[in-house]
């Protein structure tokens, strides 16, 4: 049975999901997508799995505070982002998965809240 690719605007008919041209589980590259890139190619390698051990470890606040922050850190977050050059040495912070998410999408270039 055949229906429309899952992706808004597009009409191609395919068995289920996207079309080959939307379907983004092939290209590893897509930004929206981190299949088949190692977390260490990421930036999360074992140094980084430490820091957040350590940095989560005492259970701290959201450091970053956003409008919709639940207030628990779940997540260890670079003060300065990997996209602008930031490293583990930079430091990190702890933030909930809503401030993450939202810092995350913000346009390059934008100024971090800290």
């Amino acid at each position: 049975m055949s229906r429309v690719c899952a992706e808004p605007g597009c009409f191609v008919l395919v068995v289920r999901g996207r079309c080959g041209v939307h379907d983004r589980t092939r290209d590893p590259r897509s930004s929206r997508n981190h299949r088949g890139v190692p977390r260490q190619a990421r930036g999360h390698g074992a140094d980084y799995a430490r820091a957040r051990r350590e940095l989560l470890a005492d259970d701290p606040p959201c450091a970053l505070q956003l409008p919709g922050c639940t207030g628990r850190a779940t997540t260890a977050d670079y003060i300065v982002p990997v996209s602008q050059g930031g490293t583990l040495e930079d430091g990190l912070q702890p933030a909930c998965k809503h401030c993450q998410n939202v810092q995350g999408g913000q346009l390059a270039g934008a100024s971090r809240v800290r």
